[in-house]
């Protein structure tokens, strides 16, 4: 029998209905496509492709996008992600990291009760072919315009979240979150970082990264060699605690080069982004590799 309450953006599907986008398949055997945010694509009644699934071109060869119940599809997009409680503003998405089976989303643009802009992050575990929202991530004391989740990162158990107008040693300097996931799967704030020279509108948390105990901090107004030239802070965890272990410029640090506007980090290294660096003409851009030699981070590499 056909199935056709399947409404969707598109309208009504029937049942082999050829899928045309995120939430747009009727399944055999099955009432699921009555809910239209939980539709689920199968292989002849098998196993569900996941939530939202969208098929992606002509997998078995035959000229025609392929059905949600043919054995031979695997191309599919397995789950999408969204908050719609977030507000049409929230900006979820701005921001985004993974590490394993953990995803973690900025939402910077986020309004909730007086707080305009304060921004918030998400995180989501894979469960099967699904992904479900594990926590709601917040600054301690959140204010209008902190724009936390400017960044994410997240590695194993641990993640970070930068707020660039977050309140640091002096208000709106920028700030960076650290939370740890507990055993009950619940995330806990245990660290707040923020460079201890930093100044108002230095937009410390710009960009973050994580690998293991190391975190790298994105400051791009930061002036020590110009106004905007930007540095990046790096913070080590040692006995559960995190410290500042350095600070880094560009060796051809210049006024506006906005260094610290993309940061990551792996293992022994670290790579910083000057996007407004002029070495080849206006806003041309570089990048630098620093590497830890067992004592200090010195500058490698500029690419």
């Amino acid at each position: 029998m056909l199935q056709t309450d399947c409404t969707t953006l598109g309208g009504s599907f029937q049942l082999g209905a050829v899928c045309l986008g995120i939430r747009a398949c009727c399944i055999p055997s099955t009432d699921l496509c009555t809910n239209v945010d939980r539709l689920f694509c199968t292989r002849d009644g098998g196993l569900p492709l996941g939530v939202g699934t969208t098929c992606l071109g002509d997998s078995d060869g035959n000229g025609a996008d392929d059905l949600c119940d043919q054995a031979s599809f695997v191309d599919c997009e397995v789950s999408r992600v969204s908050v719609p409680g977030a507000g049409s503003l929230a900006q979820f998405g701005s921001s985004v990291s993974i590490s394993g089976n953990l995803a973690l989303l900025g939402a910077d643009a986020e309004t909730f009760g007086a707080i305009d802009f304060g921004g918030a992050a998400y995180v989501y575990r894979r469960e099967a072919l699904d992904w479900v929202q594990e926590a709601r991530l917040t600054a301690d004391a959140p204010q209008s315009l902190d724009r936390f989740g400017t960044s994410v990162a997240i590695s194993g158990t641990t993640a970070v979240v930068g707020a660039e107008v977050g309140d640091g040693p002096v208000a709106d300097s920028g700030a960076a979150y650290v939370y740890d996931r507990l055993p009950d799967q619940s995330w806990e704030l245990t660290t707040k970082l923020a460079g201890i020279d930093t100044v108002a509108e230095d937009k410390f948390g710009m960009a973050v990264g994580i690998h293991g105990d190391v975190i790298v901090v994105g400051a791009i107004h930061d002036d020590d060699d110009g106004n905007a030239s930007g540095s990046a802070y790096v913070y080590r965890r040692i006995a559960g605690v995190w410290t500042q272990e350095a600070k880094l410029t560009a060796s051809d640090a210049d006024a506006g080069d906005e260094f610290g506007s993309a940061v990551d980090v792996s293992e022994n290294i670290i790579v910083v982004g000057a996007p407004r660096n002029r070495e080849f003409g206006t806003n041309s851009g570089s990048a630098y590799v620093f590497l830890w030699d067992g004592i200090q981070w010195r500058e490698e590499k500029r690419l």
